[in-house]
C-alpha cells in the first residue's frame, strides 16, 4: 500500500467519525450544530505522518494523485453550482437565505471533495496494481 492510500483511508475515517457525530450533536447541541462535527476534520493535518522520509513517491503515484484531484475538483465544482441552485429553488419564497445554509455548502463540499478524492486514489491505486498484474 502506497503512503497516499494510506493517508486516503486515513482521511476517509476522519469524515466519517465527522459525519457521524452530526447526528448526536443535533439532539446534544443547540444552535450552531452543523458546526460542531466539523472541529474533528483538522485531523486531517496529521496526514503527513504517513508519508515516512525514506519512500520515495514516483511518477506513477504522482500522476495518480493529480488525476484524483481532477476528478474530485470537477465534481465538487459540479456538486456545487447545483446544491447552490437546489437551495434557490427551495429558498427563493424566502426573503434571505437561512443562515445554515452557507456553512453547510462549504462544509458539504469540502467533506465531498475529500470523499471523492480519497475514493478516486484508492480506486486508481488498486487499478494501476490489477492493471500491472500485482
Amino acid at each position: 500500500m502506497t503512503p497516499f492510500e494510506k493517508h486516503a483511508w486515513f482521511n476517509l475515517g476522519v469524515l466519517i467519525l465527522a459525519l457521524g457525530l452530526i447526528g448526536p450533536t443535533v439532539v446534544l447541541v443547540e444552535g450552531n450544530w452543523y458546526l460542531m462535527p466539523f472541529c474533528l476534520l483538522g485531523l486531517w493535518t496529521l496526514g503527513p505522518i504517513f508519508y515516512n522520509k525514506e519512500s520515495l513517491i514516483d511518477e506513477r503515484a504522482q500522476a495518480i494523485q493529480r488525476q484524483a484531484t481532477r476528478i474530485a475538483i470537477w465534481c465538487y465544482w459540479l456538486l456545487f453550482i447545483l446544491a447552490g441552485f437546489i437551495a434557490w429553488l427551495l429558498c427563493r419564497s424566502l426573503e434571505t437565505i437561512p443562515p445554515f445554509v452557507i456553512p453547510l455548502l462549504v462544509f458539504g463540499g469540502f467533506g465531498l471533495f475529500v470523499l471523492i478524492h480519497a475514493g478516486s486514489t484508492i480506486v486508481l491505486h488498486r487499478l494501476e496494481n490489477w492493471y500491472a498484474g500485482h
